[in-house]
């Protein structure tokens, strides 16, 4: 999220997991701040949050209500300022900040007012655009000016570490939310890995381990054999399963020397078992390659591997002992 350099807190965006059933509380000034849903709670916790970080950067009068209205004027279509100004105004006045605080002589917080008017309506705009790009409803603008004013006069109903709070479990439900959608696009690609891999595992020169890595001999070394502490030497030629080439030391016509311990679990297990001068092919199911991640953009995350791995050293094996 665009914000995460300014507020200095953890934002993401999703639902956060916090009791539905709160009826309301009350500031230091006994006035009822109504939290009733998650998503109230959210907008109150970003506001206390948004406002933490501009204290400890010591940037004093930010509006909270321009920045509510500024909020609710993008999520209803009204906003004075498109989103990019919204942004260009905040940055300019954070670079502008920084350089009026290497200033001794500077008073935080000396700010004409139609500034700080124009930075707390652009901080509401930046923040409701964020949000509705990741489809997320219910947010409500005067809550967030309020969880901002409370924090910046010191009565907020959540303080800094409780809001903190909501946002990191608010990130990690996200998180999950996305890992499910991202593995129910992926569907497709994993039968096919899947099916790819029964099919291979039948060819009588394969041979498919317990974890389901699969491997075919190309050719027998007979030099030692690595284990998981050592650094080794290889040529690797790797490939999707319909043969798009993705990385290949052979190709670029240089080996590469690794720990074994800091690659893919594919690699780290099959490697053990060559011998020093060895050439296998490893079929790797995703969850041995790198799973739900996308490591490159030829690399689509769920996807099954296949390296062509010739083991030519095991350099740490050579070193003097210490």
């Amino acid at each position: 999220m665009r914000l995460n350099w300014i507020i200095g807190g953890a934002i993401a965006l999703s639902i956060v997991s916090c009791n539905n059933d709160k009826k309301g509380h009350e500031n230091a000034n006994g006035a009822q701040v109504e939290l009733k849903t998650n998503a109230d709670s959210l907008s109150y916790a970003l506001g206390v949050n948004i406002s933490d970080g501009f204290v400890k950067q010591k940037i004093a009068n930010i509006k909270a209500e321009e920045m509510g209205k500024g909020f609710n004027d993008y999520l209803n279509g009204s906003t004075k300022i498109e989103p990019k100004s919204a942004l260009d105004i905040i940055q300019n006045f954070l670079r502008g900040h920084q350089i009026k605080m290497m200033d001794t002589t500077a008073v935080a917080g000396d700010y004409r007012q139609s500034l700080l008017d124009s930075v707390s309506y652009a901080l509401g705009v930046n923040i409701s655009e964020s949000f509705k790009q990741q489809g997320v409803e219910g947010l409500e603008g005067d809550l967030l000016a309020k969880g901002f004013e409370d924090f910046a006069q010191g009565h907020p109903v959540l303080d800094g570490n409780k809001s903190l709070e909501v946002l990191q479990n608010f990130m990690m439900e996200q998180q999950k939310k996305q890992a499910e959608q991202d593995k129910l696009a992926a569907a497709p690609r994993i039968e096919e890995g899947k099916k790819f891999l029964e099919e291979n595992g039948k060819r009588p020169e394969v041979t498919t381990l317990p974890s389901g890595l699969e491997y075919e001999i190309l050719k027998e070394g007979n030099g030692p054999k690595p284990t998981i502490n050592d650094k080794v030497k290889v040529h690797y030629h790797g490939t999707l399963i319909d043969g798009t080439v993705f990385d290949s030391s052979v190709d670029r016509g240089e080996p590469i020397e690794f720990p074994l311990s800091q690659v893919i679990k594919g690699w780290t297990e099959g490697l053990q078992l060559m011998p020093v001068g060895s050439k296998w092919r490893l079929y790797i199911p995703y969850n041995l390659a790198y799973g739900e991640q996308s490591p490159s953009p030829k690399i689509p995350a769920y996807s099954t591997l296949i390296f062509d791995v010739e083991l030519l050293d095991i350099p740490s094996q050579n070193e003097p002992k210490k």
